[in-house]
């Protein structure tokens, strides 16, 4: 994901959360399905995992 034209920004919608979200609305009042995903699922302590589940919430609860 290089630049604002690199092939994966047709399917990354961003970073920032509240961005990726606004793609996504707009993708979905196109007629697109879609998935948001949170990357950084991978943990090795129980620390890390609260905080990706804190993320987890956070992110559905924007989208609604």
């Amino acid at each position: 994901m290089r630049g604002p034209d690199s092939f994966s920004r047709r399917f990354i919608g961003d970073k920032h959360l509240d961005e990726a979200i606004q793609v996504l609305h707009d993708l979905g009042r196109r007629g697109f399905t879609h998935t948001l995903n949170y990357l950084g699922e991978h943990v090795a302590s129980p620390t890390v995992a609260r905080e990706a589940t804190q993320n987890y919430l956070h992110t559905i609860k924007a989208w609604v």
